[in-house]
């Protein structure tokens, strides 16, 4: 999952658990849009080397400590 759908999945979890999301950076767990097999294929056909993102692993476990402590930590 990356994107809007991924931005959109983690806005509802915060809101709905009441977690702050102020500690919280999205580009270090998801790709944004555009880095999935589409950015692949554009990078392809331009012929350059394409960065690699590196998403860290967002666990369940993660989410549940966030929502026990009421704060992305």
């Amino acid at each position: 999952m990356h994107g809007d759908d991924a931005e959109d999945l983690m806005c509802r979890y915060f809101e709905r658990f009441d977690v702050s999301a102020q500690n919280f950076d999205f580009e270090k767990y998801f790709l944004e849009e555009g880095e999935g097999i589409i950015g692949a294929l554009l990078f392809g056909f331009l012929n350059r080397k394409r960065p690699q993102p590196n998403p860290k692993p967002l666990t369940i476990a993660m989410l549940a400590h966030a929502v026990s402590v009421g704060a992305w930590v």
